[in-house]
């Protein structure tokens, strides 16, 4: 799938066996991001859609590669469901089949179905090649999921703005209860995790009606 993301950034959760602590599964659980979160919300008219030249208020040398599609319609490049929460993205998303494999399993389909708004960095499924994804405990892949996810609604937009007002660098806080950071590397969007890994944001924008999906292309906490 196209759509990358410049300037820019259950079976899921085998990579962090080593690195993770044990942490609750409850799926109501706040991290301290209330609705004046870290990110400015982001407001999209139910029934248009834009390239992101003109949706990011940004010039189309803005390191995004433009692109345009209809509401309710999977293409290529980014998908828009704004009828459809994040756990109902699985037939649109087939890139990320491990991620909503992991979801079921790991008993959090109905947080993602819920009203509360979300953005997850998914990986895709080439991402998990040569892990090892078996004998994980449902705690064990909620924790991995939420270390992936973020409340609130953050648009690759609201993103990019952070980065410029905050010197190429901004942190925030997953609802796992640790951080992931986003830096710019040489006019690309990554995305680092604990272990100082870090990976491009090469699907953003994925607008579902609880929130976004960013697919990116490596496994946040992995170990090599």
């Amino acid at each position: 799938m196209m759509g990358h993301l410049k300037l820019g950034s259950a079976a899921v959760a085998a990579i962090f066996l080593a690195a993770c602590s044990t942490t609750t599964t409850d799926d109501s659980m706040q991290v301290g991001v209330n609705d004046d979160d870290q990110f400015a919300t982001t407001t999209v008219e139910s029934d248009i859609e834009l390239s992101d030249a003109q949706t990011f208020g940004i010039n189309d040398d803005d390191r995004f590669d433009a692109t345009t599609t209809t509401p309710d319609t999977a293409v290529a490049a980014r998908v828009v469901r704004k009828n459809d929460t994040i756990a109902m993205a699985s037939p649109y998303m087939t890139d990320y089949s491990t991620v909503y494999g992991a979801i079921g399993t790991a008993g959090l389909a109905d947080t993602f179905d819920g009203d509360v708004e979300y953005t997850v960095f998914a990986p895709n499924n080439a991402a998990f090649s040569g892990m090892d994804l078996s004998g994980l405990s449902q705690a064990q892949l909620a924790d991995t999921l939420k270390y992936h996810t973020v409340e609130g609604r953050i648009s690759s937009a609201d993103l990019v703005k952070k980065l410029q007002s905050n010197g190429g660098s901004y942190e925030v806080m997953t609802l796992s209860g640790e951080p992931i950071r986003f830096v710019d590397m040489d006019g690309t969007i990554k995305v680092a995790d604990r272990n100082g890994y870090t990976y491009t944001v090469d699907m953003p924008d994925n607008e579902f009606r609880n929130g976004y999906i960013h697919g990116i292309d490596g496994v946040l906490g992995r170990e090599y």
